[in-house]
Parts: C-alpha cells; sequence; structure tokens
C-alpha cells in the first residue's frame, strides 16, 4: 500500500495437476508466482489481505493455504470471502428464480449497483 492506496492484481491462472489438489502445493505455486520479482515487485511481508471461494483448501485456518500464507507473511493477513465470486453466485441463484429475458431486463437495469 502506497500512500494509502490498496493494490489489488489479478496475477495469472496456474494449471494444477490432480496429485497437486492440496494446500501445500497450491502455496508453492502463489509463492513461486509472487517471487517473479521482475514482474509483480511484491513483499509477502506486505500483504495484508487475501481473498478465495472459501473452498477448504483455500481457506482452511488449520492446513489451509491461508494459513500457509499468513506463516510467511508473519502478519494477520485477513481472509475475504472473494466479492467475486460472491457476487457470481448471486446471479446465478437469481437466474434460476426468474426466466432470462427478465433477468437480464433486471440485470441491465441494476447495473449502477454493482
Amino acid at each position: 500500500m502506497e500512500k494509502g492506496i490498496v493494490h489489488e492484481r489479478f496475477m495469472q491462472f496456474y494449471e494444477l495437476l490432480h496429485t497437486e489438489i492440496d494446500a501445500a502445493s497450491i502455496y508453492d505455486k502463489i509463492m513461486k508466482i509472487i517471487s517473479q520479482s521482475n514482474r509483480f515487485h511484491l513483499v509477502v511481508s506486505d500483504c495484508w489481505a487475501q481473498a478465495s471461494d472459501r473452498a477448504s483448501i483455500m481457506s482452511g485456518k488449520g492446513i489451509g493455504v491461508q494459513k500457509l500464507l499468513r506463516e510467511k507473511a508473519n502478519n494477520p493477513c485477513i481472509f475475504v470471502h472473494c466479492y467475486a465470486y460472491r457476487l457470481n453466485l448471486v446471479l446465478s441463484e437469481a437466474a434460476t428464480e426468474v426466466s432470462c429475458e427478465n433477468f437480464l431486463s433486471i440485470c441491465s437495469t441494476r447495473q449502477w449497483y454493482f
């Protein structure tokens, strides 16, 4: 954070093999991406929050990626449920409750809300 401005960045997609679906492997991939200093100039101890879809591998307090990132950052590094994912859940549920035409009409008139 510079001068009180929060910087949020998408880093990259990374394909995981079926043998890499665990907190330690995901954490290793994240650290590999973060360590690309020529791309991100990111110091892990400066990270004060993390967000994901609340899958237990990501959000688990005891063995999840959030715990490993907190330990590496050596700070509270709070966990937040990803707002893009939450919005997707809401829109998906809303789409099942009304017809497609009505849903798109409602969304177009409510775009200022988001």
